[in-house]
């Protein structure tokens, strides 16, 4: 997972903030200046085989880009049967099915994600929603697998 943060039941949570060390500094600082340090773990960017193992230990993805090309690490969380909370932005509103398959929030409006983090939250409570996870695992990994993305394209290259 190069980016976004993950929200987990464990006492901490953690931000894999990507190889900016700018990045890194600067929410360092914020959560700091926003007194949750004690809350936060800065994890770095991981290898593979940490992601898998870690993964499922977590409740949510917020992934709060303002702009993004795709998205690996929105399709990595909703694999692992992860709620995830995406910006309004082109690359995560197609993986989310513009929404169907997961939520969504104004880019740029802090306010808007925060409101959509508390509604995820009183909502994964229900039986309902697990459901929605397992529809949501499922389109991913039929989607976006390496032998569904290789049948699409090759099917767009050979018969365009």
């Amino acid at each position: 997972m190069s980016g976004g943060c993950v929200y987990g039941r464990q006492a901490r949570n953690r931000c894999c903030e990507g190889s900016l060390p700018a990045s890194r500094s600067f929410l360092e600082k914020l959560t700091a200046d926003l007194a949750v340090s004690d809350q936060v773990t800065f994890t770095g960017a991981k290898e593979r085989p940490y992601i898998q193992e870690h993964l499922s230990d977590f409740d949510l993805l917020v992934q709060p880009s303002r702009y993004e090309g795709f998205g690996i690490t929105v399709i990595e969380a909703m694999a692992a049967g992860i709620p995830v909370l995406v910006s309004n932005v082109d690359g995560p509103m197609e993986i989310i099915g513009e929404g169907k398959y997961g939520s969504y929030f104004t880019s740029g409006d802090e306010t808007d994600c925060a409101l959509k983090i508390k509604e995820i939250k009183e909502k994964s409570i229900k039986a309902e929603f697990r459901k929605h996870l397992e529809e949501s695992r499922v389109y991913v990994n039929n989607t976006f697998s390496i032998k569904s993305t290789s049948i699409n394209y090759c099917d767009s290259y050979f018969n365009n």
